[in-house]
């Protein structure tokens, strides 16, 4: 069995958005969670905060366990806006 990705994103009212993902290898132990929430702060801006702890997040600590929180700002969020119709 190999390593495999598991994400579910909801997006809440007022275009808010969280995100949980969890990744790894279930028979090495190696795995690792996510959380990312993010909102709306200017037009297309989004702030973005993400919670992450386990393994492989990075290459420099790929066979450490680590917590990591970071924060950050993106131009494009994961659903279509609200406002706009297809």
């Amino acid at each position: 069995m190999g390593y495999g990705d598991l994400r579910l994103a909801k997006r809440l009212n007022n275009d808010h958005e969280v995100i949980a993902q969890w990744r790894g290898n279930p028979n090495a132990g190696n795995h690792g969670t996510q959380i990312d929430y993010s909102w709306p702060v200017f037009n297309s801006l989004r702030a973005h905060v993400q919670y992450y702890y386990g393994y492989g997040e990075s290459l420099i600590d790929y066979d450490h366990r680590v917590h990591r929180l970071s924060l950050g700002f993106s131009l494009n969020p994961l659903f279509t806006p609200s406002g706009l119709n297809r």
